[in-house]
C-alpha cells in the first residue's frame, strides 16, 4: 500500500510540472472565484509554488486586498463588477504585490484572461488598474 501511495504522489508531482503556467493561472483564478462566491477555499494539487503563494496571499489578506482593489476601481468607470471580474482583479493585485513577473507581461496576460472570462469592455480596465496599483505601493 505504501508503494502505491508513493507512485500516486510521484504521478501528481510529474503532472504538476507538466501543466503550463497559463493553465495553472486559470486554475488559480477559479479558486479565487470559488472563494469569493462560495466562501470556501480548496487548493488543487497541480499548482506550482508561485501560484500557491499568490493564492495564500489572497486568502490571508483577503479584506485588505479587496479594499485596495475597490479603491483602485473607484477611480475608473467600472463601479459594478461580477464575481469573476473581482477574482481576476484580486489575482492580478496579488501577483503585482509579489513582484516576480514584470507588470507589462501581467498586463498582457490579464487582458487575455479578461477578454476570455469577463464582460465585453472589462479588459480596458487592466492597464489602468495596474498603473494605479503600482503607484499605491
Amino acid at each position: 500500500m505504501i508503494y502505491r501511495t508513493n507512485t500516486m504522489s510521484n504521478r501528481a508531482l510529474q503532472q504538476k510540472s507538466s501543466y503550463s503556467q497559463k493553465y495553472q493561472r486559470e486554475l488559480g483564478l477559479s479558486v479565487v472565484f470559488q472563494y469569493i462566491y462560495y466562501g470556501r477555499f480548496f487548493l488543487p494539487l497541480n499548482l506550482a509554488n508561485y501560484f500557491i503563494d499568490v493564492l495564500e496571499g489572497i486568502i490571508l489578506n483577503y479584506h485588505e486586498y479587496n479594499r485596495k482593489v475597490w479603491e483602485i476601481v473607484y477611480r475608473s468607470n467600472f463601479f459594478v463588477m461580477n464575481y469573476m471580474e473581482r477574482a481576476l482583479l484580486l489575482m492580478l493585485y496579488a501577483e503585482i504585490k509579489i513582484g516576480q513577473i514584470p507588470t507589462s507581461l501581467l498586463v498582457f496576460i490579464y487582458i487575455r484572461l479578461a477578454k476570455k472570462y469577463c464582460r465585453k469592455n472589462f479588459h480596458k480596465l487592466i492597464p489602468v488598474f495596474v498603473s494605479h496599483a503600482e503607484k499605491n505601493f
